[in-house]
C-alpha cells in the first residue's frame, strides 16, 4: 500500500517529539516574532514561534501576496542549544506553499496552492534579541490544493486556465526578535 505525503509528515513529527522529550531542557527565549518572505512568512507576512523546549518550537506564518491571503503551520527541530548565536534547524510547515498567477481573455484569475514545506536553516543572532533566518527547502504542493479567487464571472472559461502545481526548491529570508 502506497503511502500518502501526509503520512510521512506525521511520521517526521514523531520522531521529533520524541528527540525532544530526551533532552528536556527548557529555552531561554521562549517566544520568536519575524517579518519576512517565504512559504515560511506565509509569502510576505509575520511568522511567530513559540519554544516548548529548548530544541522544538511550533511556528506559524500568516502573510499575503498580491491579495491573496497565505499561512503556514509547522514545527522546527534546533540541532544546538539556544545559547549559540547560530542555531542550526531543520523543520516543515503545512499551508500555502506558492501562488500562481493566470490569464484568460484578459482576465487575471490568482491561485494559491496548499502542500508540506520541508526545510533546513539557521538562526543567526545579531545580539540577544534580534536575528536573521534563512531557511532553504522544498515545495511538496498537494495535487488537488489549487483555490483561486475572484468572482464567479472571471471564471467562465475556467477549463482553459493554466495552472500549475509544480514541486521546486524555495527559500524563506527574514529577521525576528526574540524574547
Amino acid at each position: 500500500m502506497k503511502k500518502k505525503p501526509y503520512q510521512y509528515y506525521y511520521n517526521l513529527l514523531v520522531i521529533v517529539i520524541a528527540l525532544t522529550f530526551s533532552q528536556p531542557v527548557l529555552a531561554k527565549n521562549k517566544v520568536q516574532l519575524g517579518v519576512g518572505g517565504g512559504p515560511i512568512y506565509g509569502m510576505i507576512g509575520l511568522n511567530g514561534e513559540i519554544l516548548c523546549f529548548d530544541r522544538l518550537g511550533l511556528t506559524l506564518g500568516v502573510g499575503s501576496i498580491t491579495g491573496l491571503n497565505c499561512w503556514t503551520a509547522g514545527f522546527r527541530y534546533y540541532l544546538n542549544k539556544s545559547e549559540r548565536r547560530c542555531r542550526l534547524r531543520i523543520g516543515s510547515v503545512y499551508g500555502v506553499v506558492d501562488y500562481q498567477f493566470s490569464g484568460i481573455n484578459d482576465m487575471e484569475q490568482k491561485a494559491v496552492v496548499k502542500g508540506f514545506f520541508p526545510f533546513i536553516g539557521a538562526d543567526l543572532k545579531f545580539s540577544k534579541n534580534i536575528g536573521l533566518n534563512c531557511d532553504i527547502g522544498y515545495r511538496l504542493p498537494e495535487s488537488k490544493t489549487t483555490t483561486l479567487h475572484g468572482t464567479e464571472n472571471e471564471y467562465i472559461n475556467l477549463n482553459e486556465a493554466i495552472i500549475t502545481n509544480e514541486k521546486g526548491v524555495d527559500f524563506s529570508l527574514g529577521l525576528s526578535y526574540h524574547f
